[in-house]
């Protein structure tokens, strides 16, 4: 390879991570030379070093390697100073996104908080589970008019008042408020009020959303695509007050939402034709998923991705019906569904290429025979050991933060 050109190096070297980068770096003086050519560090996840870098070590990096072309920075679960938040604003001024969760924030003052810095010009942030001095969070707030997206911590709405933090949101896409206990349903009122752009909505186990004024947000953001409400209190009244045809939701994650019964989910589901992700995990305790649940999906032309796992009530039969009425169904989860049997793979055809991931509570069925039918569905199923289908959710923020720089 000793006649490479090095901008020839630079792109095969810019697949690797930063332990094999640094590995090829240590080959001879010329690749040390192109390993740390800044071009290659735009795109840093330091993540798996947190226990060997302390926060000199990083601000050394910043100067000598990641600087000025730093465009995305990983440092989940460091501890982070104001000095930090100043080196990241002066010597990375192209920084899009950063990503800071599980971060303990220390060493913020009262008395110099006029002083601290932070980066200005980010797209994409995440501070989900992140800790520490409040003061830490006043300076973030004051820096979240660019943001397309972020993920928000509870320490962040325990520090800041909330309409502050929502007012100065007013640009961003997809907004993850996971785990946030301190959020409640007014603070849906100031979404459907200033965020008026948002294509995606976790409230992932916020424990004190009902989803009373989630009518508001679908009446005022018209592009919202995703909506994950996993884990909260909504309710049927919730569901059926929302003007569904406001929007054309794509995908929808209700599971371990005890308060939705059948009769909700029977009314809702028909209005969302554009749903291409579902997730329906143990809807009301696992007694809302039904057959006729599952019966009221055969419209859905683009539905790829259906998980009703923990239902106490679906059966083979309308399982396997589902699967035959859904042509674009390209993946099924049914876990730990009570009714459900190997007999099932008897009943899937041929034709039906959908990938079936299984587990089964009672499996005392004689009717399952190996060949036919069975045998296909058994080897759909090893693919998919060895083949997992990815899911959909392309408009979560997880998505978009583990995209490389490249393919944005």
């Amino acid at each position: 390879m000793d006649g490479l050109v090095d901008c020839i190096l630079i792109k095969i070297l810019q697949w690797l991570d930063v332990r094999h980068l640094c590995i090829c770096g240590q080959v001879c003086h010329d690749w040390r030379r192109v390993a740390y050519d800044s071009e290659l560090w735009a795109d840093i996840n330091l993540c798996p070093f947190r226990w060997k870098l302390d926060e000199q070590a990083i601000v050394r990096l910043i100067h000598t390697r990641f600087q000025p072309l730093m465009r995305k920075l990983n440092l989940t679960s460091f501890s982070l100073t104001p000095k930090m938040f100043t080196e990241l604003q002066v010597r990375c001024p192209n920084l899009q996104s950063l990503i800071l969760e599980n971060v303990n924030f220390i060493g913020f003052s009262e008395s110099y908080k006029d002083s601290y810095n932070f980066p200005e010009r980010l797209f994409h942030l995440d501070i989900r589970y992140s800790s520490g001095d409040p003061i830490a969070y006043e300076i973030i707030t004051e820096n979240l008019t660019t943001l397309h997206s972020i993920g928000i911590t509870n320490s962040l709405l325990s520090s800041v008042n909330n309409i502050k933090i929502i007012r100065n949101l007013r640009n961003i896409r997809i907004l993850d408020f996971s785990h946030c206990n301190s959020l409640n349903d007014a603070t849906l009122v100031l979404l459907g009020t200033f965020c008026t752009k948002l294509t995606s909505l976790s409230l992932n186990h916020c424990n004190n959303v009902r989803g009373n004024d989630l009518s508001f947000i679908i009446e005022h953001c018209p592009l919202l695509k995703a909506l994950c409400f996993n884990g909260t209190s909504l309710d049927d009244t919730s569901l059926l007050r929302c003007n569904w045809g406001n929007i054309a939701l794509e995908e929808l994650d209700i599971s371990w939402c005890r308060n939705i019964t059948e009769r909700g989910l029977i009314q809702v589901l028909p209005c969302l034709k554009n749903l291409e992700y579902l997730r329906l995990c143990s809807c009301g305790f696992g007694h809302a998923i039904t057959d006729n649940v599952l019966q009221v999906l055969t419209g859905h032309q683009k539905l790829q991705f259906v998980d009703v796992s923990y239902s106490r009530e679906i059966t083979d039969e309308g399982v396997s019906k589902a699967i035959s009425t859904l042509p674009s169904l390209k993946q099924i989860r049914i876990n730990s569904c009570r009714k459900l049997s190997p007999r099932l793979f008897n009943m899937i055809t041929a034709n039906d290429k959908v990938l079936v991931i299984p587990s089964f509570v009672n499996t005392g069925d004689d009717s399952f025979q190996a060949g036919g039918n069975s045998l296909f569905a058994a080897s759909r199923l090893m693919v998919s050991i060895t083949q997992p289908c990815s899911e959909l959710r392309k408009y979560t923020l997880d998505n978009m933060l583990q995209k490389p720089l490249r393919d944005r």
